[in-house]
């Protein structure tokens, strides 16, 4: 049967839509067919609070309170820290980050992150369980801004937002190499509207330290040496002869250890010497590149020279890579090598040809080391063995077995102080009666009170901090190495002598 339809002006009408609706579906299928729906953005999540910082990295950067695992050796310290921070997050606790370089292909840099955290969470366990007057309790958390600190900007403002509730983030801590990388994360954190206090652990640079008179890095406190203070605690302890004095050192410009450490050892011998030794070392300094070639043809002109020191400005796998060549080259002669505090990496240095050490002797000043306030005899003042058999006490109770092996790069030692000055500016800050943690301003403020009746009494030494935050007339351990043990040879000191009882740093010191 057929049925005719008769097409009124409504129906023509309607008609037209749906051929015009059909159309349409009909392209946009096949639009979609020929450009599909691009892909989800790629997840890049490591973890709670850690990602990557882009697709390929193989690296995991920001912060975590134990959760997440850095590295494979950060394993069990990154337990306890999550078993402590969980203890006490029911008693309104202030949280301190540890912010350092946390992933390294680097073995001998890997024993010593394992060991910077180490000691952080020792102060943080000594915190918590063993001093029953420090308030408030202290959260520990992570930071890591990737193995050359790249990825240090978007840790920085994860680390801004945690300010407020819950985690009132109250202290950096740490900050280990002295490089342009650090020196902008740390004017970024101290530049703030509302600065983040900030204690530097092992960096040494002149250009990341403010004075009494400077305040480049408000709220910045140290608890190490500047490399002017270790230039001149190496002369004054080894006796340097000037002329008889020769400088080897690396021509890069961009890591402020180097620059620093160049000008002060400069500044130290004077004129009138030989002119320095160059090399340049590779865009990663972590890694060998071609300056092991240039040191064999290097060390040919040293040989004739025939300085009996050797100043050597430059990082740890450069200066491994020197000694290498230099006892290879010159096994007739005998050289007295001196450096900064970057040579404690050499312990957990396994390329390091210690059998071609011959007449080298490697003399270099240390920030922290074992036997520093236990070999007799000890200084009456500066430091004491009761403060350092205090650290070793919470060591001990906090569960970790260190042995003197694990301590003599100084890392344990030095984090520990930075993290445990950070825990007395928040304990002087707190106002009794008060239950959240003091605000950021009052704790930037205690830095300069933390000295006389007040100082810090670290493993490391007296901290006694001026009106820049550094630490005024600090010990500076000398140390030599044979390529297979480290032998504390005695205490020097940035002024010449200990600092009186009342540790009161004097006007025009700095550091």
């Amino acid at each position: 049967m057929w049925y005719w339809i008769t097409f009124t002006p409504a129906r023509k009408a309607g008609a037209s839509v749906m051929a015009a609706v059909l159309a349409a579906a009909v392209a946009f299928g096949g639009y979609t067919l020929a450009n599909p729906a691009p892909p989800p953005p790629p997840n890049l999540s490591c973890g709670v609070g850690v990602s990557r910082p882009s697709v390929g990295s193989t690296e995991c950067e920001g912060v975590t309170d134990g959760q997440y695992v850095f590295a494979p050796e950060l394993k069990a310290v990154e337990a306890r820290i999550l078993k402590q921070n969980q203890s006490v997050a029911d008693q309104h606790p202030a949280t301190i980050a540890l912010l350092m370089p946390m992933t390294s292909s680097d073995a001998s840099v890997q024993a010593e992150v394992l060991h910077a955290v180490e000691g952080a969470y020792v102060a943080q366990y000594r915190a918590d369980n063993l001093d029953n007057n420090t308030v408030p309790k202290i959260r520990l958390v992570l930071a890591n801004p990737g193995s050359d600190s790249s990825g240090w900007l978007a840790v920085d403002q994860q680390l801004n937002t945690m300010t407020g509730a819950p985690d009132y983030l109250r202290v950096v801590a740490g900050i280990a190499d002295s490089t342009q990388n650090t020196l902008d994360e740390v004017h970024w954190l101290t530049h703030l509207p509302a600065p983040i206090p900030v204690v530097g652990g092992t960096i040494t640079a002149d250009t990341i330290a403010n004075t009494a008179n400077s305040q480049l890095f408000p709220g910045l406190a140290r608890v190490s040496v500047t490399n002017t203070a270790e230039a001149a605690a190496l002369a004054r302890f080894a006796k340097v002869d000037a002329k008889q004095a020769m400088v080897v050192e690396d021509t890069r410009t961009d890591d402020d250890y180097i620059t620093t450490l160049k000008a002060a050892i400069s500044k130290q011998l004077g004129t009138g010497m030989a002119q320095p030794v160059q090399f340049t070392s590779p865009a990663d300094i972590s890694q060998d590149g071609d300056t092991e070639d240039q040191f064999d043809q290097k060390v040919l002109n040293i040989c004739m020279a025939a300085p009996r020191f050797i100043y050597f400005a430059g990082r740890h796998v450069q200066l491994r890579q020197f000694l290498n060549a230099l006892g290879q080259g010159c096994p007739e002669h005998k050289f007295i090598v001196l450096t900064g505090d970057d040579a404690s990496h050499l312990a957990s240095d396994k390329e390091l040809n210690s059998t071609d050490f011959g007449g080298i002797t490697l003399e270099y000043a240390a920030l922290a080391f074992p036997d520093a306030w236990t070999k007799q005899p000890v200084p009456a003042t500066g430091g004491s063995t009761a403060d350092y058999e205090a650290f070793l006490n919470a060591v001990g109770s906090s569960g970790l077995t260190l042995g003197d092996s694990d301590l003599s790069d100084g890392q344990v030692i030095i984090s520990h102080d930075a993290v445990w000055t950070a825990v007395q500016a928040l304990d002087h800050a707190h106002i009794s009666g008060q239950i959240l943690p003091p605000p950021l301003s009052a704790v930037g403020q205690e830095w300069q009170n933390l000295h006389a009746e007040l100082r810090v009494d670290g493993a490391s030494g007296w901290i006694c901090l001026d009106n820049g935050g550094n630490p005024w007339d600090k010990a500076v351990p000398m140390i030599s190495y044979n390529g297979r043990v480290s032998t504390f040879l005695g205490m020097a000191w940035p002024e010449g002598a200990p600092p009186t009882a009342d540790c009161t740093p004097q006007a025009g010191a700095d550091g």
